[in-house]
């Protein structure tokens, strides 16, 4: 019985000892590298998501230039492996007449420039050219790591500066989708060329939003394993979590800024977001959307949100 009990010990410790070296790790991994949804990964896709979130822009009947930007990140140093990244975006001049108004879609972590098509077709109604980009990382753009902005920030910049050499964009405006906004905002703070934002669902910063999902994902577990994964995350992108700050980025934004939050919010609790929207400069406007959770707003209020994020850019871009 003695020895039983010893032997129990002993795989117990192994089995702790093995969760604390190799679950930061997975941990790490899991924010790095997220899904990627390309034309291969669609079909699974779809089976969890309604087919309309998922269409070519041909199947929208919208014209989509397919465009290559460079982007160079001048944090990446120590990071050579993304020191260049290729970003794989469409770009629709809209039917109408346009007054080169311009919108860059950014879109949430693991997904890409097919999940917005369905808005897409929406604002080219409207008369807006759109940018829609695969973020570093995601979709087909190339990039090992998603740094929720960190680098991202820069690659907006590169866009930003291929859609300045085209005759036919005058002003550019961002929506951006939670880490989209996220990224959004630190590249409001760099370029002053962005004009106007609408922001879905920001987090506050990195850590929290890392912290809040470990909880959902692993509840009391994630308390216990969070140092390590923070260390692991950190080692692995050779930069602190702290440095993705969108509180401390907003208050750099001096630009009309339109805040589109859920009030039931698991993914990113409203209090994150609403704190981002508190430390925002005037001009800023708030929608709260009840019972809306992360990805469902459009389900609950598509025509409201296409009209007032319209009126937003009409007056604002």
């Amino acid at each position: 019985m003695r020895n039983a009990i010893i032997l129990m010990f002993v795989l117990a410790g192994a089995i702790l000892t093995t969760a604390i070296i190799v679950s930061p790790q997975i941990g790490a991994q899991a924010i790095l590298v997220p899904q990627r949804v390309t034309p291969n990964t669609i079909r699974e896709h779809e089976r969890v998501y309604e087919r309309a979130f998922f269409m070519h822009p041909k199947e929208a009947k919208l014209d989509a230039e397919e465009v290559e930007i460079i982007s160079r990140s001048p944090l990446t140093p120590a990071l050579p492996a993304d020191s260049s990244v290729v970003l794989k975006a469409w770009f629709i001049k809209t039917k109408k007449d346009s007054t080169g108004k311009t919108l860059i879609l950014l879109h949430d972590i693991g997904q890409s420039k097919w999940n917005l098509i369905s808005i897409a077709k929406y604002y080219d109604s409207l008369g807006y050219n759109l940018l829609l980009p695969d973020l570093r990382a995601h979709g087909l753009s190339t990039g090992k790591l998603c740094t929720y902005g960190y680098h991202e920030k820069y690659d907006v910049k590169a866009m930003i500066q291929y859609l300045k050499k085209r005759p036919d964009v005058k002003k550019i405006g961002i929506i951006g989708f939670s880490m989209g906004a996220a990224v959004a905002i630190q590249s409001a703070a760099l370029d002053t060329n962005i004009k106007a934002m609408v922001l879905q669902n920001p987090y506050k910063d990195l850590r929290s939003a890392t912290r809040d999902y470990g909880r959902k994902t692993l509840s009391v577990l994630s308390d216990i394993m969070f140092p390590l994964v923070v260390k692991s995350t950190e080692k692995q992108a050779k930069f602190k979590l702290n440095e993705v700050d969108m509180v401390r980025d907003i208050k750099k934004v001096h630009i009309p800024v339109f805040f589109i939050l859920s009030e039931n919010d698991s993914d990113v609790p409203f209090a994150r977001s609403n704190y981002v929207y508190l430390n925002a400069n005037n001009p800023k406007i708030l929608w709260k959307v009840p019972q809306a959770e992360h990805f469902n707003i459009l389900h609950l209020a598509a025509k409201t949100y296409f009209a007032k994020t319209d009126s937003f850019f009409k007056k604002h871009l």
